[in-house]
């Protein structure tokens, strides 16, 4: 059976579509977050000091404590004084971050976990695990190429049997038994909450899920699987909608939908109300009190009520994280990442202020 050396490689897209800006919180509550510095990274504080040298050929977001770094091939996890805790054998692929006090690998044995110590632990019949979340991990089953869950002591609570199979979240994943496209949602008992009948699903977030069976409506429920409103799907010029599928989870009480006939993107709120009207070419999730807007070929920052706080001027913008997002001049994160030239990233803070100028 083929073992799936992905590991590192998702993580790595993690990064690129804006968890760059991911942080932790250390003494005085002090916030590291990764810059590059001469085709150099390293990290810097909330106050754009440099903390950690930038020394590494690449440094991934904090998160529990420690961060992982490569440094001439070598993958190797450090701390906030970029002191090495753990250096990962070079045989191994793994998540760039722990979750949940443990850390994902796969090597040619098979898949598995790392304690924070560097020992072997939850090591099973697995091809691939994820990350822990909510309590659970999922994998899949070398033989049968099928997804299951496990919990922290590697004990199987969900048994291979899905061919796809979402995170946990709040207590509940999403599930496909085949490859008709059809979902459903499940708890951590493995009892059905949804039947696998829905061809668009998003897990529960501020308490609604947002369904679509392929009919004229999209429907969000809540969790007593009661209609909180539903509204129309775009199909053609005939029809009015407020939604282009596929659906967006509710981010802080509001949700992205799509005007056809303006060709923009607004808000809802938990009612169903227009929350804010149709007017960014592209949107992301309300996060830390703004939203990463975007108005023709550049991108800026909103309230909740869709006015303009920092003005559009950068070609991509991540979501706020503890007062702070990356932002970049001439291209994409994945072209800054790519080293692609003139691609210049930086940090600003809600004012619009940088903490750290553009760096490549």
């Amino acid at each position: 059976m083929k073992i799936h050396f992905r590991l590192f490689i998702w993580s790595m897209l993690f990064v690129v579509s804006g968890y760059i800006t991911a942080q932790i919180n250390i003494n005085n509550n002090n916030i590291l977050y990764p810059v590059c510095k001469d085709g150099k990274w390293g990290y810097i504080n909330s106050s754009g000091n440099v903390v950690v040298s930038a020394i590494y050929d690449i440094a991934f977001p904090f998160d529990e404590g420690k961060a992982m770094t490569v440094q001439d091939n070598d993958k190797q996890f450090i701390d906030h004084s970029g002191k090495t805790v753990l250096t990962i054998p070079a045989t191994f692929m793994v998540h760039t971050s722990f979750s949940e006090g443990l850390l994902g690998y796969v090597n040619e044995n098979g898949a598995g976990f790392l304690t924070p110590d560097g020992q072997l632990t939850i090591t099973n019949n697995f091809a691939e695990v994820k990350p822990f979340s909510d309590g659970y991990a999922v994998y899949k089953d070398k033989d049968s190429g099928l997804y299951g869950a496990i919990d922290k002591t590697g004990k199987i609570k969900i048994m291979p049997q899905f061919t796809y199979l979402s995170d946990f979240i709040s207590g509940y994943a999403i599930y496909k038994l085949s490859n008709n496209h059809q979902y459903g949602l499940i708890d951590k008992a493995g009892k059905i909450f949804l039947v696998n009948r829905y061809t668009y699903l998003t897990n529960i977030f501020d308490g609604l899920i947002g369904t679509w069976n392929g009919s004229t409506k999209v429907k969000y429920i809540d969790i007593e699987k009661k209609e909180v409103f539903k509204a129309q799907v775009f199909k053609d010029n005939n029809r009015p909608s407020h939604f282009q599928l596929p659906l967006y989870p509710f981010s802080n009480g509001i949700v992205k939908y799509y005007d056809p006939f303006k060709n923009k993107y607004g808000f809802l709120n938990k009612k169903g109300e227009v929350e804010i009207p149709a007017q960014f070419d592209a949107a992301s999730n309300y996060s830390n009190g703004l939203i990463a807007v975007k108005q023709g070929a550049k991108w800026g920052y909103a309230n909740k009520k869709g006015v303009l706080k920092i003005r559009v001027q950068f070609d991509e913008a991540t979501d706020f994280k503890d007062g702070v997002a990356a932002v970049y001049l001439g291209g994409s994160a994945k072209d800054f990442l790519d080293k692609k030239s003139n691609v210049k990233m930086g940090y600003i803070n809600k004012k619009g202020d940088f903490i750290w100028k553009y760096s490549n």
